[in-house]
């Protein structure tokens, strides 16, 4: 903890009674909290006053308590998810916008909308970009909705953890130097937030083939379900 002080009031006695108010006035980068302090000596038979006589007026930097942070893995999605954040935060409003043109530039899907999807209803898509209207399409589709697909479910778990992240950090709530754990599709969260080794739109990337890679290596039935 590192302390300033800005003026002494009052001279002490050793016998004073002290009073310490303590009050959080704000937040620095690196997770520290701004505390001011304030002192005051209490009535007693060798002040003049009868009421408290302020005596120190300081600000304290204090650093949070030791914090880890733990990007989780598949099967954590759930409809909606983030979107709280996503209206209230405009850092993490852009991560999910980014995410959101990258994919609809490149493959031909939003991830905002399958995200907040709830019907479970069979969309068709366009597999990549540049495409006409001789292309093929392929159909993804899920009884319980698109965000339970894995290559969809991935990149929307490493979207929500980033952004997260960065409006934390916004806030200058990340502690530096603090520990971090990860989970399977958590450890791409991890890097691309902790050690930011990753943009947004290379992190979409990299999961999405992951996914489809996923989805494929286990042999289906009729409905898309694991044998």
């Amino acid at each position: 903890m590192f302390m300033s002080t800005d003026n002494l009031y009052y001279q002490l006695l050793p016998e004073n009674l002290l009073k310490v108010e303590l009050k959080r006035t704000g937040q620095i980068s690196r997770g520290y909290k701004l505390i001011s302090v304030t002192i005051y000596a209490l009535p007693n038979k060798s002040t003049s006053s009868a009421k408290p006589i302020k005596v120190l007026v300081g600000l304290a930097e204090l650093d949070q308590a030791p914090t880890g942070y733990v990007f989780t893995g598949q099967s954590s999605q759930e409809p909606g998810m983030g979107m709280e954040l996503y209206n209230q935060s405009a850092v993490a409003k852009a991560v999910w916008d980014e995410a959101d043109r990258h994919l609809g530039e490149v493959y031909g899907f939003g991830i905002l909308e399958i995200t907040t999807d709830k019907d479970g209803n069979v969309k068709t898509f366009p597999l990549f970009g540049e495409i006409n209207l001789r292309t093929s399409r392929y159909t993804f589709s899920s009884p319980t909705g698109l965000l339970y697909v894995t290559e969809f479910a991935q990149i929307a778990l490493v979207v929500t953890e980033k952004a997260a992240f960065e409006d934390l950090h916004e806030k200058g709530l990340i502690q530096e130097g603090a520990p971090f754990a990860s989970h399977s599709l958590g450890e791409y969260s991890a890097l691309a937030s902790i050690a930011g080794v990753l943009p947004i739109s290379a992190l979409v990337d990299v999961v999405f083939f992951r996914g489809i890679t996923m989805q494929r290596a286990v042999e289906r039935d009729e409905e898309n379900r694991s044998k």
